[in-house]
């Protein structure tokens, strides 16, 4: 586990140095207006004369999205907002939804006790598709409602006893009473203009059944494109001078982040690297850490260069909108609420501080950058060739959605 904690520490400051700041050090002026966020800005990374767009090169297949592909995400959002209604039903069948109350026992000193976890109210059960363990669902065909089962020699619960004591359940017979409240069926909301409107607007930005279907369309673009090296490739076609000694405060600062870790691990730089280092000295770590905040810089530069192109940088309004997305998405009415659940997510699995607005912006102006490339890039015919992975392809990752769209995933869960 020590080690693990390690190499995500030193995971994360080689690769997302540049997606957040240090508590504290915010990057806007009085005004806050995201477009003075220097971030948004190529000249916070350096000089950047851009390739012609039709340099940026994708392939057909990358950018055919079919309509069963559409049709996937957006039954996975109807699905995610199913609703159960009652039936007439009465007879339980292995094909039934039904909701249920129960409590659980096990005998503890040979008394009947209430184990933590086995008591609940009003919970949907499908019969065909359980979790429960083995026999619980099974053993409701037929409006049973007691069940005498055995917990799995596997199962990881465990709970306190009257006296505080921890309990392992693991293969103790335990006693289920069910009470069976009604049999239910399932419905999933049909794709109208009027659902999207009341239900995913502020999810997904659309009022209208269409325009999710473009939305999507959009997002599996970017994404499919993202995954490859069309990015990192345009960007070496680009003539791009990074900021050195912006590179070199940003080394210093993720150097010195990373000794804090070590730190808090009862660690020195040298412990570090004589136990994981694989033979590396202090200054070949340096070395690396610099190639990849040179390729950080490299590739934020050209995409902020990008949206700076199309007339403006970053705007508020679409920033706002965007993160409201993401936080609706995440299930988080409030986007400060989603903000400070990120921030401490990352710090908790990460060890680090980070400015989450910050990494949003960043990942924002990376969205609406490949937005303008794949509408104007140029589309090959065929399959890409294979790739190997470069310091560019890295960088050009980092600046995507993706890598917090999972974080959100996770803090939302």
């Amino acid at each position: 586990m020590f080690k693990k904690s390690l190499a995500v520490a030193m995971a994360v400051m080689m690769t997302v140095s540049l997606a957040g700041c240090a508590a504290g050090e915010k990057i806007a002026d009085a005004t806050g207006k995201r477009s003075d966020y220097d971030k948004c800005k190529s000249s916070y990374y350096g000089t950047v004369k851009l390739a012609d767009y039709d340099e940026f090169e994708m392939y057909s297949d990358e950018v055919s999205i079919s309509d069963d592909d559409v049709d996937s995400e957006i039954n996975s959002v109807l699905e995610s907002d199913k609703s159960y209604e009652d039936t007439d039903e009465t007879d339980v069948t292995d094909k039934s939804i039904v909701d249920i109350s129960y409590v659980g026992t096990i005998k503890v000193k040979k008394k009947d006790f209430a184990f933590d976890g086995g008591t609940a109210d009003n919970q949907t059960l499908d019969i065909a598709n359980s979790s429960y363990i083995e026999g619980f669902a099974e053993g409701l065909v037929g409006e049973k409602v007691e069940l005498n089962l055995t917990f799995p020699e596997n199962y990881t619960n465990s709970t306190k006893d009257a006296d505080g004591k921890e309990l392992k359940l693991a293969g103790k017979k335990v006693k289920f009473e069910v009470t069976i409240n009604k049999i239910v069926k399932e419905v999933t909301p049909e794709l109208t203009d009027d659902y999207v409107k009341k239900n995913l607007k502020d999810k997904y930005g659309v009022e209208t059944a269409d325009g999710l279907k473009e939305y999507f369309k959009n997002q599996l673009e970017i994404s499919k494109v993202g995954s490859t090296n069309a990015l990192a490739d345009y960007v070496e076609k680009c003539d791009v001078k990074v900021d050195e000694d912006g590179v070199k405060k940003e080394v210093d600062k993720q150097l010195s982040s990373f000794k804090d870790t070590l730190e808090q691990q009862s660690m020195t730089m040298d412990d570090y690297l004589t136990q994981y280092g694989n033979g590396e000295s202090e200054a070949d770590l340096k070395k690396k850490i610099k190639e990849s905040i040179t390729n950080q810089f490299k590739t934020y530069a050209v995409i902020c260069a990008v949206v700076e192109k199309s007339g403006t940088v970053l705007k508020e309004e679409r920033y706002n909108k965007w993160l409201k997305q993401i936080a609706a998405q995440s299930k988080y009415e409030k986007v400060d609420d989603f903000i400070n659940a990120y921030e401490q997510y990352y710090k908790s699995y990460y060890g680090q501080e980070i400015d989450a607005e910050d990494t949003f912006t960043i990942q924002c102006t990376y969205l609406d950058a490949m937005e303008i490339l794949i509408d104007k890039g140029n589309v090959k015919e065929g399959t890409r060739p294979e790739e190997t992975t470069t310091e560019a392809t890295t960088a050009a990752e980092d600046a995507s959605v993706e890598e917090t769209t999972e974080a959100e995933e996770t803090t939302a869960e």
